[in-house]
């Protein structure tokens, strides 16, 4: 069963003496066990709730369909390393919402502590950690795109929920529509929204 706490189940003492890429799997394996806490915390029962390696997936895979055809401009492999490894930083800090009463300093503390742990002993896990910060900074437009990536697949999965009879997930919907500004993926979330009408 995964966990609702803000730490899954705890597989980080498992990681020590293996090799870094067994390591590295074991750490990420956590995010297997995370439910994404905003989607219990509207009302989603645990047992339909996505977990944060889910959520993941969704972003990867939106991000690279996306990428590819409407902005080539865009690093690709850039795009994907920080899709795939945006929300590392929960790995050890947990999936903290703006419900939980933790700053936004607190929250970025705990996330570049978690990562540094994922990551510092990875052979080139400081070439990861720089795409992760720029993610966090949102300093490129590669991280602009995901950061509006990462919006679009929660409205996406909000849609889900909504249809599924979850009437609370309508808030992190509307709450997706009002952050996708990007105007090529706008149109994905309006397109749901007037669906309903």
């Amino acid at each position: 069963m995964r966990t609702k706490g803000a730490r899954p189940t705890d597989v980080h003492d498992l990681a020590e003496g293996h090799s870094p890429f067994v390591r590295l799997y074991l750490e990420f394996a956590q995010l297997k066990q995370l439910y994404r806490q905003g989607w219990l915390q509207v009302g989603v029962p645990d047992r339909q709730c996505e977990s944060v390696a889910e959520h993941t997936l969704g972003v990867v895979l939106l991000a690279c369909l996306i990428a590819e055809r409407e902005r080539p401009d865009l690093d690709r492999d850039k795009v994907f390393r920080m899709a795939l490894i945006h929300d590392f930083g929960e790995i050890h800090a947990g999936d903290i919402t703006p419900r939980d009463g933790v700053s936004a300093a607190e929250k970025k503390a705990r996330e570049i502590e978690g990562i540094d742990a994922v990551l510092r002993d990875f052979p080139g896990g400081e070439e990861w950690m720089a795409v992760w910060h720029e993610y966090e900074e949102s300093a490129t437009p590669e991280a602009q795109f995901v950061k509006q990536i990462d919006r679009l697949e929660m409205g996406l999965q909000g849609h889900i929920y909504r249809k599924l009879g979850h009437a609370g997930a309508d808030e992190l919907f509307q709450s997706a529509i009002e952050a996708v500004s990007d105007e090529r993926l706008a149109p994905l979330l309006a397109e749901l929204e007037e669906g309903e009408e």
